[in-house]
């Protein structure tokens, strides 16, 4: 696998492993976690700092990369099968083999059966826990790709996503259509970013600086009018993504680690497969009284890396990385 160097964008995929990690383990500290390990309200502020940004970013990076890879599907069918291969074959074997005799045991589902769970959790798509992600990344994939057919200019592309990002609101959220309308619009912007991508290195320290202050800021308060809270979301997701870039930017020069390699390489893993394992460790850790919060999390975090990073290693090895989305080797760069 070796040092290779990776950019600005490849590191930021890094980084948001981290905090999609970082913010399910802290969640669990609060009262919203699937396990109650503690009510803390400095891991409720973080829980909320990481959720207002993370996912959008996720998106944003995704169209990102398209934009690069997009030319070098023939058509539209391979470009499909492709994406089923990448998302959907790991979202259904995750969720209709994996999560249910796990749900069930853990005692962490919603639904009153498996068959319940499956049917309206994975085939619906209406509670698909974490894996949420791969089915709405891959319908917001087709919604761009029908969008792209028409060959529309960058203006009327950005007005559709905003458009879809507004229905959002009032679509059902069977097969997490929704969700894919609302995030259609930072796919988009992830995608127009790259045609027209910004010199980071100009933007001055301090403009980024108050980018940060003010997400901290923002993502605090909670307004009783439902619409400005959506434009303050909208807000924090932005200054979230600005915010990720520009660190991202300056940490591609400086690390070279193979360790960060390996968490680049296996991320989809890692993503997929790490709530397994946090459930694990919170169903036991429940019935303890834990005193030393930070401690506890890092030592979670840590755990959990490694184990993953072990079982993607594991299920790569007896070729089975088709089950984790990875159709190409570790050392190919760009993952689409």
């Amino acid at each position: 696998m070796g040092n290779r160097e990776l950019d600005y964008i490849d590191i930021t995929k890094v980084l948001l492993t981290f905090f999609v990690l970082l913010s399910h383990i802290l969640k669990m500290f609060t009262s919203k976690g699937a396990f109650l390990l503690g009510d803390s309200l400095v891991c409720n502020y973080l829980t909320n700092f990481f959720y207002s940004f993370q996912i959008p970013l996720f998106f944003f990076v995704s169209g990102y990369v398209y934009n690069i890879t997009y030319s070098r599907y023939d058509s539209l069918k391979i470009f499909y099968i492709k994406k089923i291969k990448r998302l959907i074959i790991p979202y259904l074997f995750w969720g209709m083999v994996i999560w249910p005799p796990l749900v069930v045991l853990l005692k962490i589902n919603t639904f009153h059966s498996v068959y319940e769970y499956v049917w309206n959790g994975i085939i619906l798509g209406y509670d698909s826990k974490h894996l949420w992600f791969l089915l709405s990344l891959f319908i917001t994939f087709l919604l761009f790709s029908f969008i792209q057919i028409k060959r529309i200019n960058n203006l009327a592309l950005l007005s559709i996503s905003i458009i879809l990002f507004i229905l959002s609101f009032f679509v059902p959220s069977i097969f997490q259509i929704s969700h894919s309308c609302y995030y259609q619009l930072f796919f988009v912007i992830g995608f127009l970013y790259k045609e027209k991508e910004v010199n980071i290195k100009k933007i001055h320290f301090l403009i980024i600086l108050q980018c940060i202050i003010l997400h901290i800021v923002f993502v605090k308060f909670s307004f009783s009018n439902s619409l400005i809270n959506k434009l303050k979301e909208l807000l924090c997701a932005f200054l979230g993504i600005i915010d990720t870039l520009y660190i991202s930017f300056f940490l591609s020069f400086k690390i070279k680690n193979r360790f960060i390699n390996y968490l680049y390489d296996n991320s989809m893993g890692i993503y997929i497969i790490h709530p397994f394992i946090l459930y694990i460790i919170s169903y036991y850790l429940q019935n303890f009284s834990i005193s030393n919060y930070f401690i506890i999390i890092i030592s979670m975090l840590l755990f959990i890396v490694v184990v993953s990073i072990a079982i993607c290693e594991l299920i790569g090895r007896i070729n089975l990385g088709f089950l984790l989305g990875n159709s190409r080797k570790k050392h190919d760069k760009k993952i689409d």
